[in-house]
C-alpha cells in the first residue's frame, strides 16, 4: 500500500526536526517514552500511527502535531 501524502509529510518533517535538535529516532523514542522500533515504523510510513501517537510525537519535537502532517514550510 502506498503511503498517503500526511505520512510523507510526517516522514519528512519528524526527519527534519529530528536533524534540527541533533536527534537520532532513539533519543525521540526516550524522551516520548515509545519504544524505539515502533517509532522507527511510524516514521517509514510501515505502521500508521494514531493521533495520540502524533501527539506523543509533536510534543516531544516540540510542535504541534498539524505541523508533521503538512508539507515543510520552508524558512528563509
Amino acid at each position: 500500500m502506498a503511503k498517503s501524502a500526511s505520512m510523507k509529510h510526517l516522514e519528512n518533517n519528524v526527519n527534519a526536526r529530528l536533524d534540527d535538535f541533533g536527534w537520532t529516532i532513539t533519543d525521540l523514542a526516550d524522551v516520548i517514552g515509545m519504544d524505539r522500533s515502533a517509532l522507527s515504523k511510524i516514521i517509514r510510513g510501515v505502521n500508521d500511527p494514531s493521533l495520540k501517537t502524533v501527539d506523543r510525537i509533536a510534543a516531544g519535537l516540540q510542535c504541534e502535531s498539524f505541523e508533521l502532517l503538512q508539507p515543510r514550510q520552508l524558512v528563509g
